[in-house]
């Protein structure tokens, strides 16, 4: 949800709210001086509800859309396109050449072996939490959390809203990518080649420096999820093209490395 729109909202409700009054007060029913308190309560819990929205550049709305977008579109009628190396055409960045070096270098040799170092990143702030965003959902993530270095989050954030910005068909407005794994300890890393060797880079990961994610799919709440689909891998494109990323497209995700 925009703030112009969280503003037609308020606006709207405000105007009704002082009818409402005008009604009651023309009617005796509550006082003059009551009616003006109430609607200038009214005027400063909207002020701040649209000062909070600027200053968090809509992520204090986050959960409202998320909330509409759950009861827009029901599991049951949401179509589901997978991100792959066979339905996004993208120029592939070497990952032993370009992935892990860079990995290394961006997050200064922060290497996550255990769970324990990466609660000691996280508490210094080399890590933080990352939660869902404009643009984009979280899948619960078994082998890995939802954690990023700063300025891979930021990054992340910035690709959801210019994919949110790409979809102009209003029928496709709900559309959003989704993350499927974020940062992986050492640990983990092992753990989850052990289970699948192909799920799983060998060697050191760069989702093990927290610089990296997976986007899985885009869902849509139309039978026309490729239109979303179109739209990621532009916006893909073009921040790899910036060298903001580096992209390398697998059999099952779209794997996302931040450079800067």
């Amino acid at each position: 949800m925009s703030l112009v729109t969280v503003f037609k909202f308020l606006f709207i409700g405000g105007i009704i709210f002082a009818v409402i009054l005008l009604i009651s007060t023309t009617k005796k029913t509550i006082k003059w001086k009551k009616s003006i308190l109430l609607l200038s309560a009214y005027g400063l819990i909207s002020f701040f509800i649209l000062v909070v929205g600027i200053l968090s550049r809509d992520e204090f709305f986050h959960e409202i859309e998320k909330k509409i977008i759950k009861k827009e579109i029901p599991n049951g009628n949401q179509e589901r396109c997978s991100c792959t190396w066979s339905t996004l055409q993208l120029k592939k960045n070497d990952y032993a050449l370009e992935h892990r070096p860079l990995a290394k270098k961006i997050s200064n040799d922060r290497y996550i072996l255990n769970e324990k170092m990466e609660n000691k990143f996280l508490k210094k702030g080399y890590l933080v939490n990352v939660p869902e965003n404009d643009g984009f959902g979280i899948k619960p993530l078994g082998q890995s959390k939802a954690i990023l270095i700063p300025i891979a989050k930021k990054r992340l954030d910035e690709l959801g809203r210019r994919f949110r910005a790409k979809i102009s068909l209003k029928s496709e407005r709900m559309s959003y990518f989704v993350i499927s794994s974020m940062t992986r300890t050492d640990d983990q890393q092992k753990s989850v080649r052990k289970s699948n060797r192909n799920a799983a880079t060998p060697g050191k990961s760069a989702h093990s420096y927290g610089v990296a994610f997976d986007i899985a799919y885009v869902r849509s709440g139309s039978k026309n999820c490729s239109y979303g689909v179109r739209a990621l891998e532009e916006v893909l494109r073009e921040m790899q093209k910036e060298g903001k990323i580096l992209l390398c497209a697998e059999s099952k995700c779209i794997h996302v490395t931040v450079c800067r």
